[in-house]
C-alpha cells in the first residue's frame, strides 16, 4: 500500500479572496454613502449658520453706526437671490453699489425667502427690521439633491428666533 503524504497548505484560495473583497466592497459602499450624506448635511448646517452670522453682523453694523470708511453711518441689510445673498448698506438695495458684498451659496443649494422683495434691512441705531411683517420673516436653504430644508425665522428685532 502506498503512503500518502499530506502537505500542509498555506495561503488562501481564490474563492476566499474574492469573497472577502466582495464583502469589503459592500461595506465600503455603505460607509461612503453615509459619509456623503453627512457631508451634505454638514454643508447645509454650515451655510445656514453663515447666513445667520451675516444677519447678526449687518444688524450690529446698523446698531453701532458703522461707516466702513464713508462719511455717515447708515442702515444695513441683506438682499437674497436663489444662489447668493448680498450684504449692503443703506435704506435700499442698489445692485450697482461697488461696496456690496455678494456671498455665493454652495452648488446644490438654493435660497428662498418670504421676506418682502427678498430684502431685510436693519434700522440705523435700533437694529430693528424695517417694514417687518410677521408672516414674511423666513429664509430657507434647500438642498436641491434631496430637498432637505433649513429655515431661519427672524423677529421684528432682527433676532433669529428659530432654525429648523
Amino acid at each position: 500500500m502506498g503512503k500518502y503524504i499530506l502537505r500542509e497548505q498555506k495561503g488562501y484560495t481564490y474563492l476566499e479572496v474574492i469573497l472577502v473583497m466582495a464583502v469589503m466592497t459592500i461595506l465600503l459602499g455603505f460607509i461612503t454613502i453615509n459619509l456623503l450624506n453627512a457631508h451634505k448635511s454638514t454643508s447645509q448646517s454650515t451655510s445656514i449658520t453663515a447666513i445667520a452670522s451675516d444677519l447678526r453682523n449687518q444688524q450690529f453694523n446698523a446698531m453701532v453706526g458703522s461707516t466702513e470708511g464713508r462719511t455717515t453711518s447708515d442702515s444695513y441689510g441683506l438682499y437674497i437671490t436663489p444662489t447668493s445673498y448680498v450684504l449692503f448698506h443703506g435704506t435700499a438695495y442698489s445692485p450697482s453699489d461697488t461696496s456690496n458684498l455678494t456671498v455665493n451659496i454652495q452648488n446644490g443649494f438654493q435660497l428662498t425667502t418670504t421676506l418682502s422683495n427678498s430684502l431685510i434691512i436693519f434700522s440705523h441705531g435700533s437694529g430693528e427690521v424695517k417694514n417687518y411683517n410677521a408672516n414674511n420673516n423666513t429664509i430657507t436653504l434647500t438642498d436641491t439633491t434631496n430637498n432637505t430644508q433649513k429655515t431661519l425665522r427672524i423677529n421684528q428685532y432682527g433676532v433669529v428666533t428659530q432654525v429648523n
